[in-house]
């Protein structure tokens, strides 16, 4: 069964850390302070890794289902959203005042 909000924000902090989960291997992870982050499990090398999305509810369940979606179909890299959405924003800025074409492809590339 699928989260809903309901189920994410009736999800208090208790004793122990603490997984709800979701489709496709999407959890919320509630830490014992109380704090809640996306995350999902995959395997590298035959070693277990987690990998977090960013935190509840600056990304919503709607973006962590797509997200999590894109990491497991390899179209995305291995950041958080969050910081995605500031290399947007900064490129946005930057760019315009770069004089040379050029530069700013490879800026934008990297």
């Amino acid at each position: 069964m699928t989260l809903t909000i309901k189920k994410i924000d009736a999800a208090n902090p208790k004793d122990k850390p603490y997984k709800l989960a979701d489709a496709g291997g999407l959890y919320l992870f509630v830490s014992v302070a109380g704090g809640k982050s996306w995350r999902s499990n995959y395997s590298v090398s035959g070693k277990q890794a987690t990998q977090t999305y960013g935190r509840y509810p600056e990304l919503s369940l709607a973006r962590a289902r797509r997200v999590h979606s894109e990491f497991k179909s390899g179209a995305q890299s291995k950041c958080s959203p969050a910081f995605e959405d500031v290399a947007v924003d900064w490129l946005k800025i930057k760019l315009p005042k770069l004089s040379n074409v050029k530069h700013q492809g490879q800026v934008e590339q990297t």
